[in-house]
């Protein structure tokens, strides 16, 4: 997100990084593989987006879509928090890490966010920001977990009826499984 005195709000939403897409899965067998994965990280992909994976790579493992499921998150909380990541924090502290604080998986909400945006909305995010790539969600179910978070808040906001309200109706953004 950037700030455009041109959009309602002051922000806009600039989509970079596309120097990073790589094959949706690789499988790592063994250390060296595992340091080579973290070294293209490092220098490919924009550290407060990277998925704790890919700070302390496994020495068996399978990278996959779930890295980017976690870029989800951290792209879903940033859109609610002014622009800054979860773990933008860490920096901001006195001698902070930022890969610390990702491999830790602890953030919060803020307030302002917790106010303002719906608890459905923010599940979505907090699932893709689950720690363990394990046990992180796949693109395919983070995409029902939105489709039936943005079914539920319609309801809630709009009392079950209104003009485009129905379960049907798709996401204004797809997530896709493959690239």
């Amino acid at each position: 997100l950037e700030s455009s005195p041109e959009t309602e709000g002051g922000l806009k939403a600039v989509l970079m990084d596309f120097g990073s897409a790589k094959p949706a899965k690789v499988t790592v067998t063994d250390r060296s593989q595992a340091l080579l994965i973290q070294e293209k990280a490092a220098g490919e992909c924009t550290a407060s987006y990277r998925a704790p994976e890919l700070w302390d790579t496994p020495s068996e493992c399978v990278i996959d879509e779930r890295v980017d499921v976690w870029s989800l998150g951290c792209l879903l909380f940033a859109a609610t928090a002014a622009g800054k990541t979860p773990f933008e924090y860490a920096t901001d502290a006195a001698g902070g890490s930022l890969a610390l604080a990702v491999m830790s998986g602890k953030y919060a909400w803020s307030e302002a966010a917790r106010k303002a945006y719906p608890r459905e909305v923010m599940a979505v995010a907090e699932c893709c920001l689950e720690k363990d790539w394990r046990a992180r969600p796949r693109a395919r179910d983070v995409r029902e977990k939105a489709r039936e978070a943005l079914a539920t808040t319609r309801r809630k906001f709009l009392g079950g009826g209104g003009e485009g309200a129905g379960d049907d109706d798709e996401p204004a953004v797809l997530v896709t499984e493959e690239v």
